[in-house]
């Protein structure tokens, strides 16, 4: 049992991501935190979203294309 309510942000993570390629790291590409699976944004913010889950159909569907490019 805790004596203190612990003081807890679930929102945005503190710190910035270095800029990394869109096709392989979109939650890194801003997002408009309602939908799923955000493609990304036009330009890179590197903020770390905690609630931003993509669906398994979404990543097989960017792997499946990443294999086709390499």
């Amino acid at each position: 049992m805790l004596r203190v309510t612990p003081k807890i942000n679930y929102g945005k993570d503190r710190g910035k991501e270095p800029h990394r390629p869109k096709e392989d790291y979109p939650w890194f590409w801003s997002w408009d935190e309602r939908s799923d699976d955000f493609p990304g944004g036009a330009e890179f913010d590197g903020a770390r979203w905690n609630d931003l889950h993509y669906s398994l159909a979404f990543k097989r569907r960017a792997r499946s294309v990443r294999k086709e490019d390499q």
